[in-house]
């Protein structure tokens, strides 16, 4: 009989040193799997740290490079005016009206001093906008300062009112869209 217990308890012990040593193997194999994974954490934030500054780095050259975009949008148009409300005629003649714009303003417009001149659509308005280009940025700047000293309507173009109410009539910069966002 005390043969009997001995086997029993010798089986019982290489039962229990086996499941130790399972265990320990799967302690083992789960530390090593966590060091693998904080290794694999680490190098993803190290990398994740590099591509937030990237991503800065290129937001910065984004907003710089439509900063230069409206620079240069803006300057090309340096020598342009914009006016606005002057009411469409079918086959409108805008050298006339520009004509009736230096009678109005005491500063004449003659078809020397434009290099074009057309209307463009208005998302705010049923009458397009007539934009003018000179041929020179001194000439652009007079027009503009005598312009916005005078209260101009559509009566200083030669249109007749048919309403009480009187349209005026408005001389600014050609502004870019960008910077026109800034002015509504």
């Amino acid at each position: 009989m005390r043969a009997a217990l001995e086997r029993e308890f010798r089986k019982e012990n290489r039962e229990i040193k086996a499941s130790l040593d399972f265990f320990n193997k799967q302690f083992e194999d789960q530390t090593k799997h966590c060091s693998q994974l904080e290794k694999e954490n680490l190098e993803l934030k190290v990398q994740n740290a590099s591509l937030a500054q990237d991503c800065a780095q290129l937001k910065k050259d984004a907003a710089e490079s439509e900063q230069r975009q409206t620079q240069l949008e803006q300057y090309s148009r340096n020598r342009n005016i914009e006016v606005k409300n002057v009411p469409f005629v079918k086959g409108e003649n805008l050298a006339e009206t520009l004509e009736k714009l230096g009678e109005a303003i005491s500063e004449p417009i003659t078809p020397c001093d434009v290099d074009g001149c057309h209307r463009v659509p208005s998302k705010d308005s049923t009458c397009p906008h007539i934009i003018v280009q000179f041929h020179s940025r001194s000439k652009r700047d007079t027009v503009l300062e005598k312009a916005r000293k005078m209260r101009l309507s559509a009566n200083d173009f030669g249109f007749t009112e048919t309403t009480p109410e009187i349209t005026p009539i408005y001389v600014n910069e050609h502004l870019c869209p960008q910077l026109k966002k800034l002015w509504v």
